[in-house]
């Protein structure tokens, strides 16, 4: 199935990313325009089960071996369905080390910081990941790891000390 998103561009979506997706529980991509990018979503529009769902897609990739390796705002979206899912794989990394694995990780928990607070974020991320996988991300929460967007997304109302000191 091929369709163009709301961009113009062709999308590979990741659908679901809960376990049990596929006969064995594998993560399925398949290409689906997204409902809406997340970073148009509005705050208070992300409620403690989209997420979960968030790390939910994420997990799933990861435990498949692959690493999104762009993920921000742009490519995490909200399907029709109103679930997470992760778009675009133009640069996904099959049999993934763990440094793009804990990128990704850094990726989500910035992407999430930006749209509904630091502490929402790391909240999610303890939720998902358990505090030894967030702790085992933080050595990459560091500038050079984030893409210029998210770098931009940011701003200067915050800065990725205040993140890892909530993390801690």
């Amino acid at each position: 199935l091929e369709r163009t998103g709301l961009d113009g561009r062709r999308h590979d979506v990741l659908l679901g990313g809960t376990e049990g997706e596929g006969a064995q529980g594998e993560a399925l991509l398949v290409t689906e325009a997204p409902a809406r990018v997340f970073s148009d979503l509005p705050p208070e529009s992300v409620d403690e089960a989209f997420l979960r769902g968030a790390w939910a897609a994420l997990t799933a990739l990861h435990q498949a071996g692959i690493a999104h390796r762009t993920i921000s705002g742009q490519y995490l979206v909200e399907r029709a369905d109103g679930a997470p899912a992760l778009a675009d794989f133009t640069h996904a990394r099959l049999a993934a080390s763990r440094n793009d694995l804990m990128i990704d990780r850094v990726h989500m928990l910035v992407t999430l910081a930006v749209a509904v607070g630091r502490e929402r974020a790391v909240a999610s991320a303890v939720e998902a990941l358990g505090v030894d996988g967030l702790a085992q991300a933080l050595p990459y929460v560091q500038d050079p790891v984030l893409s210029a967007p998210l770098r931009r997304a940011m701003g200067t109302g915050w800065g990725l000390d205040d993140l890892r000191a909530l993390a801690i």
